[in-house]
């Protein structure tokens, strides 16, 4: 059998003895000897006969699948009696002429490379999220994907601009257990998993995502989501709910099977579609305007190189027919930016806040992310950086087009006006403001999650190469509107602050209304570094709680409560004249803690005098105010 072994010793010949033209490599020959001939050291290496495989040919173990072994007289003294010689079909009483060649033993794993992969999760709301193939290519579960006109597709793939998400379909990444010739083994059963390779340095080869494979990384799955695991059952196994966090390049999959380790072929994580965000009409509703949640490629309002045309503002390309109804006959529409589309309303429009606005099917709106190499200070290495235009010698990205129908009602007009201003640094995440008042005086906090390149908020996935130690900021508002620096607060990986006030000790007085702060510490990088993380507890900061000082106008640290783990959010109620803190956990700790503020008094304690701040020994003082479990 030739398919698969490079220099083949028996040729591919079907159950008539017919053998298939284009044999590569030299037919075995053997001399008889008194009109005997043994051929040895042969081996068939395409199967006919995979027992219990569920993805083979349709004639798996079927006999028109099966062999017939045909000889060739090369070269005789005598008579040819047959050429060639093959054994009849009637089958004798001691053998069959036909011949299964079944799989040899597992040797490695085949794996289905993903194709068109769009980023994101259906939790996230990304509904088009997950790995498929368009409909409209020729393509086998083993073989290569060619498109509808049979010429092969390069991959990976960069584009599925062509084909809205409707027009994909789903082609899981998978994998097949086989012998060494690729022969699916069918009687081959067990779990495999999936991840990001560990400690590849170019996997993603997007600059900023190294933690999708590193150290900290969970194994190379906090990149990825949904089943990292799945049944292998006959040898076969896909991964139908899998899906890529985060678009970009350069990705690769690693599936491991007992003791076999396969990786894909490099291919890209393509950005979801467009998303229309909003509708609304303009102050003076003379137009409506449609946001959206991407910057576009403005769909068929442009030519073929991406310029406005002129005359493309019928807005009968982009718009349902109910929408152009209730918009008058003379509406036209014109991309204000790439992500903005306004509709200048016709005299004769009926519009009314709350009516749906749609965008038709084919009206070709997608995204565009572009990435361009860069030198990596950092490491010296080559990188695919995000920029914000096509580069020359980059790669851009397109979604697919985004999912038809897409409505959403128009609201009347509402806009919120400036009233303070932040100037936060340009690679700094701020995850929560909290406005309260001390002493009358307004202030405002700002939590900050994190500080460096691909610093997004987003708990779930918290491992970058950004900075997580750093501080979060206090302003106060002064007379004349405008902000003063107060602050900073030294915060770990803050995702969440909340203010609240209660009658405690004044360093100005006696006993009176007392700010506090609290800070829900996600994640920090020096705890990580420092602490044997045994369990989520052990290798994640404290929630903090701050005290304002009177005297000093600086806030401090009262308390730090260390039994909670990835605290993503924190709330101070009062209930029946009683204070709580109530604290939720994130990144699969589900909980949510619970704690009682007790006031401040004196009294004896031989056991916890130090976190009062009380000299050694010391078993009686005073206790400041804190939160205690409840």
């Amino acid at each position: 059998c030739t398919r698969a072994l490079p220099t083949p010793t028996v040729a591919d010949c079907n159950a008539t003895g017919t053998c298939r033209p284009g044999v590569v490599g030299t037919q075995p020959t053997a001399r008889t000897t008194d009109g005997y001939a043994r051929f040895s050291g042969l081996a068939c290496t395409f199967m006919s006969c995979s027992p219990g495989c569920k993805v083979c040919d349709e004639r798996n173990c079927e006999q028109a699948a099966a062999y017939r072994i045909s000889f060739h007289i090369v070269e005789t003294t005598g008579q040819v009696v047959c050429d060639p010689c093959v054994a009849p079909l009637e089958a004798s009483q001691n053998a069959s002429p036909y011949i299964h060649v079944i799989p040899a033993f597992m040797n490695q794993a085949v794996v289905v490379a993903p194709i068109t992969v769009v980023a994101g999760t259906p939790e996230a709301g990304e509904p088009s999220a997950g790995f498929h193939v368009p409909d409209a290519w020729e393509w086998t579960i083993r073989g290569s994907v060619f498109d509808a006109g049979g010429e092969a597709v390069a991959r990976p793939i960069t584009s599925a601009g062509a084909f809205a998400v409707r027009e994909l379909g789903a082609l899981p990444p998978a994998l097949f257990i086989t012998d060494s010739y690729g022969n699916i083994n069918g009687s081959i059963n067990g779990i495999a998993s999936v991840a990001i390779p560990m400690n590849d340095a170019n996997v993603p080869s997007m600059a900023g995502y190294a933690f999708c494979g590193d150290v900290n990384s969970e194994g190379g799955a906090v990149c990825l989501a949904g089943n990292l695991t799945t049944q292998v059952n006959h040898g076969f196994g896909n991964f139908t709910e899998l899906f890529i966090r985060h678009p970009g390049p350069g990705y690769v999959l690693e599936f491991t099977f007992q003791t076999l380790v396969r990786r894909t072929p490099p291919f890209n994580v393509l950005p979801a579609p467009p998303r229309l965000e909003g509708v609304y009409f303009s102050r003076a509703f003379s137009n409506v305007i449609l946001s959206f949640n991407a910057p576009t490629n403005r769909g068929v309002l442009v030519d073929g190189i991406g310029d406005v045309m002129g005359d493309k503002t019928d807005c009968s390309l982009i718009l349902t027919d109910e929408t152009l109804d209730k918009m008058g006959a003379g509406v036209t529409c014109a991309w204000e930016t790439d992500s903005v589309l306004v509709a200048l309303l016709s005299s004769d429009a009926t519009i009314l806040p709350g009516d749906l606005v749609g965008i038709k099917a084919h009206s070709m709106v997608t995204t565009t992310m572009h990435y361009q190499r860069v030198m990596q200070a950092s490491t010296g290495m080559v990188k695919l950086q995000r920029v914000f235009a096509a580069a020359p010698d980059g790669v851009s990205l397109t979604s697919p087009q985004f999912v038809d129908p897409m409505c959403k009602p128009v609201m009347i007009p509402e806009q919120v006006s400036d009233d303070w201003t932040v100037k936060g640094k340009s690679e700094v995440s701020a995850a929560d403001l909290e406005f309260f008042t001390i002493d009358g005086v307004d202030h405002l906090v700002v939590a900050n999650f994190c500080e460096g390149p691909n610093c997004k908020y987003d708990p779930a996935v918290l491992l970058t190469q950004a900075e997580f130690d750093i501080p979060s900021n206090l302003y106060r508002k002064e007379a004349s509107g405008a902000l003063t620096w107060i602050q900073d607060i030294p915060t770990q990986g803050a995702v969440d602050v909340a203010a609240f006030t209660v009658v405690d000790t004044r360093e100005d007085g006696p006993r009176g209304a007392k700010p506090f702060l609290v800070f829900a510490n996600y994640y920090s990088n020096e705890v990580a570094r420092q602490k044997s993380c045994v369990d989520a507890f052990s290798c994640t900061p404290p929630v903090v709680i701050w005290a304002w000082n009177f005297l000093t106008k600086q806030f401090e640290v009262r308390q730090k409560l260390e039994n909670v783990a990835f605290a993503s959010s924190v709330d101070v109620r009062e209930h029946a004249g009683k204070v709580y803190l109530v604290i939720s956990n994130g990144r699969g700790v589900h909980q949510a803690s619970v704690f009682l503020w007790l006031e401040g008094s004196f009294r004896v304690d031989e056991v916890y005098g130090d976190i009062y701040n009380w000299d050694k020994g010391q078993t009686f003082g005073w206790v400041p105010a804190f939160f205690d479990d409840f």
